[in-house]
């Protein structure tokens, strides 16, 4: 593992070279211009902001050298198709994250499971199956539906997909309207 970064100064203010290493990596008789370098990575929005190239900074006595970043926003449309991305990738997650029913049962939401239930309520209807059709649930126990409960569960996860699909398309519609400028709005709005 690496501990850090190093520089190599002219014994004054300026920095010659920097590498990846520790002081112990150099030869004792080189290491006199040698410093170890302490780093500051300011936090930033990965959507919309970026860290500039490492500025290098030796304190007036040139005994430390630190290295530090620039954040600087990134230009409006770039940024604006990062948060879409951003948003719908948040958006995604929630819609296959599951929902819990006011019984207290707990649906998958994924398209297999949904494409599963979808199936079963059309086979009863076909005739091809009767209820109660008995699935595996994500805990492993076996469940059996009746027609009615398996209707209920389909208007429960597709009143759950719209909802999300509501909000993602709001969301995107504030980032292009520049009234959603951050990743932390963008959570807000799909209620992250």
């Amino acid at each position: 593992m690496v501990a850090g970064y190093i520089a190599l100064t002219n014994g004054g203010q300026d920095v010659l070279a920097v590498q990846q290493g520790a002081l112990s990596d150099i030869p004792s008789t080189d290491q006199a211009n040698w410093r170890s370098v302490a780093m500051s990575y300011p936090p930033v929005d990965n959507a919309t902001q970026i860290r500039t190239s490492p500025v290098f900074t030796v304190s007036p006595d040139g005994a430390t050298v630190s290295m530090s970043f620039n954040v600087e926003d990134l230009p409006s449309p770039w940024a604006a198709m990062n948060l879409a991305a951003y948003a719908t990738s948040r958006s995604k997650s929630m819609a296959s994250g599951g929902l819990a029913l006011p019984s207290g049962a707990w649906l998958e939401t994924t398209d297999a499971a949904a494409s599963l239930l979808v199936n079963a309520l059309f086979a009863i209807q076909q005739g091809w199956t009767a209820a109660p059709v008995t699935s595996q649930a994500a805990t492993g126990m076996f469940v059996d539906y009746s027609f009615d409960e398996l209707q209920a569960a389909g208007k429960a996860i597709t009143a759950f997909w719209q909802a999300n699909l509501a909000a993602r398309k709001a969301c995107i519609d504030g980032i292009r309207a520049g009234k959603i400028v951050t990743s932390a709005q963008v959570d807000a709005a799909l209620g992250v």
